[in-house]
């Protein structure tokens, strides 16, 4: 019985240079926050980062992310804290606010490709447009 390789016949091997071409990045704790400008602006605050102010905007510090995802929802990314610890914090913080705060950890991972060609392969495979112009 012969055995079927699933290896590209060009894929590097794991000898090659290019293997290392993509890698796992440390696992953030990952809220997705829903709530009115009152509730987005306490959660800011709490996090000690200001909101962004447009769609597909960022803010944040080496340590937590906010990401704008519409006008009442931010995708928030944590170094700093675990997930527990951070979701307990951001529940007391937001007890006056009517909000949604969902623990999503689990349900990404996050990878750093490095090479060259590392923005042209990133845009074959996404919708949307990388151009560093139009997506800073």
């Amino acid at each position: 019985m012969s055995e079927t390789s699933t290896r590209l016949p060009n894929a590097p091997s794991t000898a090659s240079p290019r293997a290392n071409l993509l890698q796992p990045v440390a696992v953030a704790a990952r809220f997705v926050l829903q709530g009115g400008p009152a509730a987005l602006a306490a959660a800011a605050a709490a996090l000690g980062i200001p909101d962004p102010d447009a769609a597909g905007r960022t803010t944040g510090d080496d340590a937590t992310t906010l990401i704008w995802l519409g006008p009442d929802e931010r995708l928030l990314l944590s170094w700093r804290d675990d997930a527990a610890a951070l979701g307990a914090r951001l529940e007391a913080d937001l007890s006056g606010h009517a909000h949604s705060l969902v623990d999503v950890t689990q349900r990404q991972v996050g990878l750093r490709l490095t090479a060259p060609f590392a923005a042209d392969l990133l845009n074959c495979g996404c919708p949307l447009d990388l151009d560093p112009a139009r997506f800073p």
